[in-house]
């Protein structure tokens, strides 16, 4: 057995180190509970010093030991209440001390009886503490709270190991000091458990003000949105994303219309005012999943993870028309321009940014308060879909009239994406506009090798891209891993209009 003594001497130097120490860096938090976390590792190197010289104090000094144990305990849960920011029952600061205090007077002289009541006491207060740590699990970053889980699961298991050995008989305890196994469990336990408590407790602490801290670096001080740093993060993670699982995302660029004007007329306090609300009611406009954020002056920016063009177009609408109720108190009505652009499988952060925003300056030149694509859209049936645009035409006539086609079937494959539609069928028709497409990339190729031979290779490797990118999103949606919607954003809105929009030109020299 191990020599209970030498156990006890290594708590209490544990003890008053971990208190002291911690004591030391909780002026830096004085909301954190470390100042009270502290109070209870003294308290529990107090109790053991008290335990230790027990055989010298006599028996009557395990009523203080016992008590300053379960204070351990009560401060120990008021520490990580005030880490929660959660109010604790003023009762519960001392019921288990009061509780503790009279089972040990009345069982002195039975330990076992002492060991059951009084295990029954700190069995409560861990079962509080676990259910504090449950209901903030979402609100606490890192992972110092699993720590301190496992050092409360440590003492609720062998509080639950004694309660049986006292209750079977199986302890034989007569004195605290006895090295059996029961109080070998018991120390070992409370050592171990000690240490996971105390660096779990402070690793939280310092996550959360690390966490706290990163929140304040990005996050735009006049409006309390993301700023631009975040958004950087956001963006080039979104387009990851949008690579690995086929899932469209959609970027909204939103300028508040005429307001150098508001700043000259009604001075920067109203400006900054205004961007405030302006801030508050796209934060209310938009989805839960999407990001909002300030990218600088009038501008602010939305990522929206999951959503095509109808549902983006839908949102920057309700944005909009949101925005043109606000009350500023002014002679004007407030509105916006918003530029949006679907993100591309081929897109760098910055090239998706300088889509949204050609089609911001789009929305700027038709007279402002009003919401473009960074390709052209045409409304059928309440189906955004591809319109032809004379801008579009290379003066090729094989390839233009490749390219008409395209966009009717791609047009005809959105209208019947918004059916009730078999499945089966709807693998079948993506796997005939396969065939399409490829068909008018071999044509092209050929093309590009008699008018422009010297660019064939770049554009036959884009055609590869493209064509692997479709089959890849036409397996997953046949495993069911993602909908036909997310196949359809791509398959209408990259292969064929962003393709021909960007690629084809620049192949063609147009």
């Amino acid at each position: 057995m191990i020599h209970i003594q030498t156990v006890f001497i290594i708590i209490l130097i544990i003890s008053f180190s971990l208190g002291g120490s911690i004591r030391l860096a909780s002026p830096t938090e004085p909301n954190s509970g470390l100042k009270q976390l502290s109070h209870a590792m003294i308290l529990h190197g107090s109790a053991y010093l008290i335990i230790l010289l027990s055989p010298w104090l006599g028996k009557t000094s395990l009523l203080p030991a016992q008590i300053m144990i379960s204070l351990f305990f009560s401060f120990s849960m008021h520490a990580i209440s005030l880490f929660h920011r959660r109010n604790m029952p003023k009762i519960l600061h001392f019921l288990p001390a009061v509780l503790t205090a009279l089972f040990t007077a009345i069982f002195i002289d039975n330990a076992e009886g002492r060991i059951v009541c009084n295990s029954m006491v700190l069995i409560g207060v861990d079962l509080y503490v676990l259910r504090m740590m449950a209901a903030e699990r979402k609100n606490t970053p890192g992972k110092g709270q699993y720590m301190v889980d496992f050092a409360v699961l440590l003492n609720l298991a062998v509080m639950f190991c004694r309660e049986y050995f006292s209750l079977t008989g199986k302890s034989h305890i007569q004195n605290i000091s006895d090295s059996t196994l029961s109080q070998s469990l018991l120390y070992l336990s409370a050592l171990t458990g000690l240490i996971f408590l105390a660096i779990g407790f402070v690793l939280m602490t310092k996550e959360r003000t690390d966490h706290l801290n990163r929140e304040m670096i990005l996050t735009d001080k006049l409006t309390g949105v993301w700023n631009r740093r975040k958004l950087d993060e956001v963006g080039h993670a979104e387009l990851l994303r949008l690579v690995r699982y086929g899932t469209p995302s959609s970027l909204m660029i939103i300028d508040i219309d005429n307001f150098k004007v508001i700043n000259d007329t009604f001075g920067h306090a109203t400006g900054d005012s205004i961007l405030c609300l302006v801030a508050t009611v796209c934060g209310q406009s938009i989805r839960e999943t999407d990001i909002l954020g300030r990218w600088g002056g009038e501008e602010f920016i939305v990522i929206l993870p999951g959503a095509g063009v109808d549902e983006s177009l839908q949102v920057a609408e309700r944005l909009r028309m949101a925005i043109n109720t606000i009350e500023t108190g002014l002679d004007r009505t407030l509105s916006v321009s918003i530029g949006l652009s679907l993100g591309l499988s081929s897109d760098d952060w910055h090239q998706w940014f300088e889509r949204a925003d050609a089609a911001l300056y789009r929305a700027k030149s038709s007279g402002k308060n009003c919401s473009f694509f960074d390709i052209s859209l045409q409304q059928e049936n309440g189906i955004s879909q591809i319109s032809w645009n004379p801008s579009d035409i290379l003066g090729i006539p094989a390839v233009d009239e490749d390219h008409r086609n395209l966009i009717a079937t791609a047009n005809d494959f959105l209208t019947f994406s918004a059916t009730d539609y078999d499945k089966r069928q709807a693998y079948a028709r993506l796997q005939q506009i396969e065939r399409k497409i490829l068909r008018h990339f071999r044509r092209e190729e050929m093309l590009l090798e008699e008018l422009v031979p010297d660019g064939v290779a770049s554009h036959r490797e884009k055609h590869r891209l493209l064509e692997n990118r479709m089959r890849f999103l036409m397996e997953k949606f046949r495993r069911d891993d993602i909908p036909l919607h997310a196949v359809v954003q791509f398959v209408v809105f990259e292969m064929c209009a962003q393709h021909i929009a960007l690629h084809d030109k620049e192949a063609f020299g147009r």
